[in-house]
């Protein structure tokens, strides 16, 4: 650990020690590692030395006012500018790639100045429903690592990263520490704890394993923010290539879902797992949103997911980016899980030593067990049976409720077994996803055709009409995917005769609506309180607005009327001058002008509306005192 001396700050404190950031470590821990060295307490006093005000509350993962911090280190400062310190000791290189270039410019200023109100809403962190709290994370196997090779603990951002629950490097899950978000010690700067006596136990490679790699590799990467237009082309190239568009290239979300819930096992151990599947009716809805409204802010987890299942990688995403910007076209071979991808990943030693059990695989190896299971089946290479779990007479049945388009949870819940069980047939039998899929799509459309079927046996009496009112969703999906069968059905429905149905008598309607007009209009005028009697009040009122601005010409006497019996403006602000005066004089005998005109409350005056409001006036006052005479 590097220690360099300082230099006096404004406030007349002097630091004997500035240690230097360790790779990967937070702000939040260079300052605790300062304060410690140093044997600045209480925290105010801290806040007051870092941050030149008391009040200021660390934040774990996004601080603000880095110029500030930066500053007042002086000249021994061991980062450049702000920006260095916001890439080098923040989490938001996580944020910044997936962030509208206007949004980020605005975090810049936040991160630079302070007053960091808002930030994470500005973000979509609050919004996008993954959480925005600041949970420190530690792993203790690399915390006495660290303690031994560098003589320090410190908070990695590794372990701090949204919805990573496991060590990357040693396959561990990692320990929460809470006591910053207690009441009372949200100033307080501390590292991690040091236990020794704790052996972590080693968990599972899996898909979570697999989100939080790219999790780290995209902090790594230190991204600019990528422009939203490029963006999707890249996703829509990698679509296209995977054959998950259709002919005229339209994005086929149903197929998407349908493989990303297969590639990730329906998300089973994630901690975000029915935000992910978002609802029932439409599953992964946050896909729509990133393909189809790219300048939203979706939260990094919406789009890695989307990454690891289209690149596999970080690099090979910046790759992507980077053939987009030189309109370049992705080939086949910049896909992930195309066969020559899978036939680089089968050479690792791991997956072909049939020694090693596929759990034992999949952690030298980086993968998850599905994929080391399906890899080794793939390639003919030997792979026992969990027959203590899952029999093989299990199995074969599993595989007839697949095919039969069965729903992936009824089938583990029958069978007793995980869902990632079942996901795991389904993959490394490639040839029953085919079967699965064409039997779904002929389960739907045979249900869709009884339903309308049963809509025509109750409502077809009515017409053809009757029954699309009644079922216009589906009348749409029929339309769309069984236009022929949906023509020769339709024939079902009677015809509705139209005898005994005339013509309209639009001399008639005119004559009753114009009458209707000036009776209506004599109502209105009665409340003292109310609008003005525009053209549009009286017709709403009747209720023909419609009628008269689409047949203007047959509705004459109608026109005319609501013209004779609606007011102008000029005429409305009389009115509440008016108005004002009565109310004025049941007050007082003689009202003021500066008193009518507050009471009129009308912005602009004229001398027409002055002359009138001072006649007016006059008029009631003559006719009050004649009242009172008399």
């Amino acid at each position: 650990m590097s220690k360099s001396p300082t230099k006096q700050f404004n406030n007349n404190l002097v630091l004997g020690y500035l240690p230097s950031p360790m790779p990967d470590e937070l702000l939040f821990s260079v300052l605790a590692r300062t304060a410690l060295l140093n044997a600045l307490s209480p925290p105010k006093h801290c806040m007051k030395v870092f941050f030149g005000d008391p009040n200021v509350i660390p934040s774990t993962d996004l601080p603000v006012g880095l110029e500030i911090y930066r500053q007042r280190l002086g000249q021994p400062s061991p980062f450049g500018d702000y920006i260095d310190i916001l890439n080098r000791c923040t989490l938001y290189p996580y944020f910044r790639p997936f962030l509208p270039i206007e949004r980020h410019l605005r975090c810049m200023e936040i991160f630079r100045d302070g007053g960091g109100g808002g930030l994470k809403t500005l973000m979509g962190t609050v919004a996008n429903g993954f959480g925005a709290g600041s949970v420190l994370r530690f792993c203790n196997l690399c915390v006495q690592e660290n303690f031994k090779n560098d003589g320090a603990i410190y908070w990695h951002r590794a372990h701090n990263l949204p919805a990573v629950r496991n060590c990357v490097i040693h396959a561990i899950g990692l320990s929460d520490h809470t006591g910053h978000l207690t009441s009372g010690s949200r100033q307080t700067l501390f590292l991690p704890p040091f236990l020794t006596d704790k052996n972590p136990s080693v968990t599972e490679v899996s898909k979570v394993s697999t989100l939080a790699h790219l999790s780290v590799e995209l902090i790594e990467a230190n991204l600019p923010p990528v422009d939203t237009k490029l963006r999707t082309v890249v996703y829509q190239q990698a679509l296209l290539a995977r054959e998950l568009c259709t002919k005229k290239h339209a994005i086929n979300f149903n197929a998407i879902v349908n493989e990303m819930r297969m590639h990730y096992e329906d998300f089973n151990n994630f901690e975000h797992q029915s935000r992910l599947l978002s609802s029932p009716k439409e599953p992964l809805r946050w896909l729509r949103d990133i393909l189809v409204r790219p300048d939203r802010a979706m939260h990094p987890i919406c789009h890695l997911l989307l990454i690891g299942f289209l690149f596999g990688s970080i690099d090979r995403f910046k790759k992507a980016l980077e053939l987009a910007a030189n309109n370049q076209t992705l080939v086949v071979g910049d896909i992930v899980n195309t066969d020559k991808f899978l036939c680089r990943s089968k050479c690792h030693q791991a997956i072909e030593d049939v020694s090693k059990s596929c759990r034992q695989a999949a952690l030298e190896s980086g993968l998850s067990v599905t994929t080391v299971v399906e890899l080794r089946r793939k390639f003919d290479i030997p792979v026992s049976e969990r027959r203590k779990h899952i029999y093989r007479d299990v199995v074969d049945s599993i595989i007839v409720d697949l095919i039969a388009g069965k729903e992936i949870n009824i089938i583990a819940e029958q069978r007793s077994i995980s869902v990632s069980s079942v996901y795991r047939i389904l993959r490394s039998n490639p040839e029953i996803s085919v079967e699965r899929l064409l039997f779904r799509k002929l389960q739907s459309k045979t249900r869709k055709r009884l339903e309308w079927m049963a809509l025509i046996d109750v409502e077809g009496v009515k017409g053809f009409n009757a029954v699309r009112a009644r079922g216009a969703d589906l009348f749409a999906w029929l339309y769309r995917h069984d236009h022929d069968w949906l023509k020769q059905a339709n024939l079902r429905c009677e015809a509705v005769p139209r005898n005994g149905i005339t013509r309209i008598d639009w001399f008639s309607r005119d004559l009753l609506l114009a009458k209707s007009v000036a009776a209506l209009v004599e109502v209105i005028r009665t409340d003292k309180t109310r609008g003005r009697v525009s053209k549009t009040l009286i017709l709403r009122r009747l209720g023909c607005e419609a009628l008269l601005r689409k047949f203007p010409h047959k509705l004459p006497q109608l026109r005319d009327a609501v013209g004779l019996y609606s007011e102008t403006v000029l005429e409305y602000q009389k009115y509440r001058i008016e108005r004002a005066i009565d109310e004025l004089l049941a007050e007082c005998p003689f009202p003021v002008m500066w008193k009518i005109k507050r009471h009129a409350t009308i912005r602009s005056w004229s001398e027409e509306l002055l002359s009138h409001a001072v006649n007016y006036r006059g008029q009631a006052i003559a006719a009050r005192l004649n009242n009172s005479l008399n």
